[in-house]
């Protein structure tokens, strides 16, 4: 008689993990590192006919393929989850490309778990990676890759999910917010505004202690791309990018990193020869996507993302104190206090709340950052009785969110029986218009080129609560100076509008 399960024979399970990092350059493209990463978790299953059993492939979207801002002039594959396949000789009837977003790799996980329990699918790869440092290096040094890889044929089609929903507005564009470093300064200053408005510099202390002690997590991660320890006062020190954010404490993309997992059901890791003993089980999750940051009634917080994290613990009848491990995506810190304020303390948890040392410091792969989280969690979660760990991933401007609880308990596992994962709706938006005659400024953003302040933009509210954008004028180094030593948050700012650019200028300052 074969083994049995201790959870439902249809409870999804982690059975294989795998990653990878390349710090030294090559000419290994991408899909040679998810391929990379994709034969370690085959290898972590410790199961050799398990390549030949995957039925589904679901590739987290490159960078490349995310926007304009990130392009890659070597090609790419037409098939990235084929690419893969046909590197670990899988033979895959079905093959996804998300969606672009950091929130894929737990959303992924979130939608193939079901799948696997109502048995739509067997086993399922999910897998991404990033080349961006061999890309960048190759570039600098004056070298040329082909990394293009063409599939064609019916029987090799790919399901291409495209970006997705957009999650800035043209208007938040053309008044200076461009990059991410731009609006998660914005959503930054919002949450200075509220906890310490008059103490700039003891906030961005706070922020600098915090990534400290990512970067100590990172340093002792033997898949971290940027594995140096740095303390408070070299993260403060680093050149400035904005007038909050110095370049170490957010996300370097310049990075080599693959990361891998197995997914399937329990009477099914059995039947494949995978040790119960190291199965990790996802016992609940919640994603939604929220409306665009300009718009949201606190420009401080995400309330899609609350909402996400709460149901998570809720649907596993845990409370924020019961978690033992957790990863919360750190593209920048706001990301990860806004996360880390809704859990009660002491959480041991929340004290340093990264398995892998965050996107700063492990890395930032694009999109598939949190696949490395899960990976690391799993292994953490492995043989240790009763522990529970939690992944809370974000995509674009704190926009698109997904969190799982995972714990490598069948008891706990057996107890939640089929795991429920939710979709949150996004709240109310507030009207953002394009023109206004002034208003109230709620947060403001200095945007650095080169360590010096070039632009600055604010995010203000009129007396009837319609939002509206602002930025300096050119050349406008007064107000640009103004803006570094002094907060205007509450003050009244006055507009000049220049039709031909379709933006609103700071025109001036009066008393609320």
């Amino acid at each position: 008689m074969g083994k049995r399960c201790q959870v439902p024979a249809n409870q999804p399970v982690i059975v294989g993990v795998g990653q990878c990092v390349a710090r030294e350059s090559s000419h290994a493209a991408p899909s040679d590192l998810a391929a990379e990463a994709a034969r370690a978790a085959l290898a972590d299953a410790g199961s050799s006919v398990l390549a030949k059993a995957i039925d589904t492939i679901a590739h987290v979207r490159l960078f490349a393929d995310s926007s304009p801002l990130w392009p890659c002039e070597f090609g790419s594959s037409n098939n990235p989850p084929e690419s893969v396949a046909r590197r670990i000789g899988a033979p895959p009837g079905a093959r996804y490309y998300s969606e672009s977003g950091g929130d894929q790799p737990v959303s992924l996980l979130l939608e193939w778990a079901e799948k696997v329990s109502r048995g739509e699918s067997e086993l399922v790869l999910l897998v991404g990676a990033e080349a961006i440092r061999n890309y960048r290096d190759a570039l600098r040094n004056g070298d040329h890759f082909d990394w293009n890889e063409i599939f064609e044929g019916g029987e090799i089609s790919l399901h291409d999910r495209g970006i997705g929903k957009d999650v800035a507005k043209e208007t938040e564009q053309r008044h200076g917010l461009i990059a991410p470093v731009h609006f998660y300064s914005l959503i930054e200053q919002a949450r200075c505004n509220r906890a310490t408005p008059d103490a700039l510099e003891e906030y961005r202390t706070t922020m600098a202690e915090l990534c400290a002690g990512f970067s100590s997590v990172a340093s002792e991660n033997p898949y971290s791309q940027f594995p140096e320890r740095l303390t408070s006062e070299q993260i403060l020190a680093a050149e400035p990018l904005t007038h909050l954010y110095s370049k170490r404490m957010v996300a370097r993309d310049a990075v080599n990193q693959g990361a891998a997992v197995l997914l399937t059901t329990c009477q099914k890791a059995l039947e494949l020869g995978v040790d119960q003993a190291d199965m990790v089980f996802p016992l609940s999750g919640a994603r939604g996507v929220d409306v665009c940051l300009s718009q949201r009634p606190e420009p401080a917080r995400s309330q899609v993302a609350s909402e996400v994290v709460s149901t998570s613990l809720a649907r596993a009848s845990l409370g924020s104190g019961d978690i033992d491990l957790m990863d919360i995506y750190s593209c920048f810190p706001c990301a990860v206090s806004a996360i880390t304020d809704q859990f009660a303390q002491p959480s041991p948890a929340a004290v340093v709340p990264t398995v892998t040392g965050g996107l700063p410091f492990f890395g930032g792969p694009g999109n598939n950052y949190s696949m490395h989280a899960i990976a690391s969690m799993t292994s953490r979660l492995r043989g240790r009785s009763g522990r529970v760990g939690l992944v809370y991933a974000n995509g674009g401007v704190m926009s698109k969110h997904a969190a799982v609880v995972l714990t490598g308990d069948p008891a706990r596992a057996a107890a939640s029986a089929t795991p429920e994962f939710a979709e949150i709706s996004p709240g109310s938006a507030v009207p953002l218009v394009e023109q206004s005659e002034g208003g109230v400024v709620l947060a403001h953003t200095v945007r650095f080129k080169q360590g010096k302040p070039v632009q600055a933009t604010v995010l203000a509210e009129t007396a009837d609560r319609r939002r509206f954008l602002a930025t300096t004028p050119r050349g406008d180094a007064r107000t640009i100076n103004y803006m570094l030593n002094s907060n205007p948050a509450g003050q009244r700012v006055m507009i000049e509008r220049d039709a031909t650019a379709g933006k609103n200028l700071i025109g001036g300052w009066v008393p609320a």
